[in-house]
């Protein structure tokens, strides 16, 4: 029996599914915790600061605005309540699943892979905890794949697309500088490629121009208006800028308050490498408990850097060059982590997520048609998926679970005090 994943209507009911499940699991008892978690003590007056004085407070200076623009629009339409400040990484969080579908429906058309990531990212214990507070890496990630999604379509002849792809690349760049080598490398594929189908150079030179820099640079531009509208320059805002990356180059491990959660979840070359699970038990009566855990996805994250050998050999010598995009992309993101001298959080990882999962996807497809048991490998695979995410839900959300189903989590999970 044949696993097959290349009919439209199947794909699109199978997705259906995961985004059930992956909204479900971003939502529920996402605004139990009334008071500020994580970041949000500091993002969210920072953010309603910024629309009525037209200034941030503490660090976030350092960032570009976009993410608190997002932010407060949720508190005005939800209210200044749980409901505002997570409302909108929880619908980011959840159309990210909807865009790496839609990223490996173009890589890797009529196989397995869309609905194998979507359904890792979907289910992931990490990026569901990390989609239920305001950290900036999930509207981050979410416009840069929008921003890939749209170079693919252009890709495929669509001249539309390149302007629907300037703006998510500059609403990209307004959030937060994660992609900033990853954005031209998209953009290089995408001119090859139109290259390729016989498009000059000349009138490429100038689409590109103003769709893919004139057009990000004004709504980068834009993202700014609290802080141009208070009389500043442009001269101005040049050493702003120069400012605030000095003072995020030099940041030091005092700085922060949530230090020692840096220290528990390691340094970024063990991202992908070791199991990590850190946080706080917040009750126990013997029997039962309550956790918020971050929680790495080990089993599955853990396989990323192999199949990035494997799915990029195989491409290499296939001379599949679109399949070759992601492990490049991914590698280049990375880097940046990996050259940074000063404290990293691991929420940084988020970003990450999308490109491991495609590659991880395309593994499995490959190891599935070589070992010629599709139905049972796939099947095998997204019910580990589900199950694993299912068990691990609970420990990220806060939900009251018997301590002895998750004493093996719990033996391994470093607490940290004072929550």
């Amino acid at each position: 029996m044949q696993f097959r994943m290349n009919t439209v209507l199947t794909n699109w009911k199978a997705l259906a599914v995961v985004l059930i499940l992956a909204a479900f699991l971003r939502f529920w008892g996402a605004f139990d915790i009334t008071d500020y978690t994580d970041d949000e003590y500091v993002q969210v007056p920072s953010a309603v600061s910024l629309f009525k004085y037209g200034t941030t407070t503490e660090l976030q200076w350092v960032h570009p605005p976009l993410s608190s623009h997002i932010l407060y629009g949720t508190i005005t339409l939800f209210g200044d309540n749980p409901y505002g400040w997570r409302m909108g990484n929880i619908v980011f969080g959840t159309a990210t699943v909807i865009l790496i579908y839609l990223v490996g429906m173009h890589l890797y058309p009529g196989t397995a892979v869309p609905l194998l990531a979507a359904s890792l990212l979907a289910l992931d214990p990490f990026h569901i905890d990390i989609s239920r507070t305001t950290f900036m890496e999930i509207p981050t990630s979410f416009f840069f794949f929008l921003y890939l999604y749209f170079m693919l379509k252009y890709c495929e002849h669509s001249g539309k697309a390149l302007f629907f792809a300037g703006i998510a690349l500059g609403l990209t760049i307004a959030t937060k500088a994660y992609y900033i080598f990853t954005v031209p490398m998209v953009a290089a594929y995408a001119f090859y490629r139109a290259r390729q189908r016989g498009e000059s150079s000349g009138s490429l030179l100038i689409d590109f121009s103003f769709l893919l820099f004139l057009l990000p640079l004004t709504i980068y531009f834009l993202s700014f208006i609290h802080w141009f509208g208070r009389g500043y320059t442009l001269t101005e805002f040049v050493q702003m800028k120069n400012d605030a990356v000095w003072t995020v180059k030099n940041l030091t491990l005092s700085y922060f308050h949530a230090s020692d959660n840096i220290l528990a979840a390691g340094k970024p070359w063990q991202w992908f490498l070791k199991p990590v699970i850190y946080g706080y038990q917040t009750f126990s009566d013997g029997n039962s408990g309550r956790f918020l855990l971050e929680i790495n996805n080990f089993p599955f994250r853990m396989l990323t850097i192999p199949s990035l050998v494997m799915a990029s050999v195989y491409a290499w010598r296939k001379k599949l060059m679109q399949e070759l995009l992601v492990p490049f992309l991914f590698v280049v993101c990375y880097f940046i982590f990996l050259i940074v001298n000063r404290p990293i959080f691991s929420t940084n990882a988020t970003v990450l997520l999308p490109f491991a999962y495609l590659i991880v996807a395309r593994t499995v497809v490959l190891i599935a048609r070589q070992r010629k048991r599709e139905y049972l490998i796939y099947a095998g695979f997204l019910s580990c998926v589900l199950a694993w995410g299912l068990y691990t839900f609970p420990l990220v959300s806060g939900q009251l679970v018997p301590l002895s189903l998750y004493q093996p989590i719990i033996s391994m999970t470093h607490f940290m005090q004072g929550h």
